[in-house]
């Protein structure tokens, strides 16, 4: 939200967002993408089934290069050391970016991270956290009956038919989700092509727009 609560611009929230959805599990390890965690199989074929259980701002990374990360997988959990559907009676991770199913203690599919991937696009738009409250215990409520407005109430800026993609990844039932991260982020990729650039080329641009400081140290750190 670049360390202020104003709306980012449509086209950077989607970028962001598509990046996420296709984007490196772990910075330190250069892993496979996060679609890949939702459809890797183990060397005997089996399915993994990974699921993220934590994926909020703060394990979203845009480097200067313009890639986009999402780090931690601390929490993650994958079908095969649970015996069958991911867990999810233990509650794990961040309140306002759980899933409804997280929080009422119901098995954990790929769609529970589709669900925190439209938390973060919703609020990368609006400018806003998403589902708030007093006490934590307010904040799951909130998360559990996924009563959602559409980003555009809070930034006029955004068109009805983004409004409707963000509201399907935030869609309380998860059948009624995207199925895979990787149909959400197809789903945004015609809004990150519309300036004509590269997303990623132009993603690195804002960066150096936004974080002129940082950059600097960045590269000289890489010179010495």
């Amino acid at each position: 939200h670049r360390r202020r609560a104003t709306p980012t611009s449509v086209w950077s929230s989607v970028s962001t967002t598509a990046g996420s959805c296709g984007s490196a599990t772990s910075a330190s390890s250069g892993g496979s993408a996060s679609t890949h965690a939702h459809r890797g199989r183990r060397a005997d074929g089996a399915e993994l089934r990974v699921v993220h259980r934590d994926v909020s701002p703060a394990n979203v990374l845009v480097g200067f290069d313009g890639n986009v990360r999402i780090i931690d997988f601390g929490i993650a959990q994958a079908a095969h050391r649970v015996g069958g559907d991911v867990a999810g009676a233990v509650l794990r991770g961040k309140f306002g970016y759980m899933s409804p199913e997280m929080v009422r203690g119901l098995p954990l599919d790929r769609r529970s991270d589709v669900f925190a991937l439209g938390i973060v696009l919703h609020e990368l738009l609006s400018g806003r956290r998403l589902f708030t409250g007093p006490t934590e215990l307010a904040v799951m409520e909130k998360v559990r009956t996924a009563q959602v407005p559409p980003p555009s109430q809070a930034n006029p800026s955004v068109p009805s038919a983004l409004d409707a993609i963000v509201l399907r990844a935030l869609a309380r039932e998860p059948g009624d989700r995207f199925p895979w991260a990787s149909e959400l982020r197809e789903a945004l990729r015609p809004w990150a092509r519309r300036l004509g650039r590269a997303p990623r080329q132009k993603l690195a641009a804002q960066m150096a727009d936004w974080f002129p400081a940082e950059l600097r140290e960045e590269e000289e750190r890489r010179t010495r």
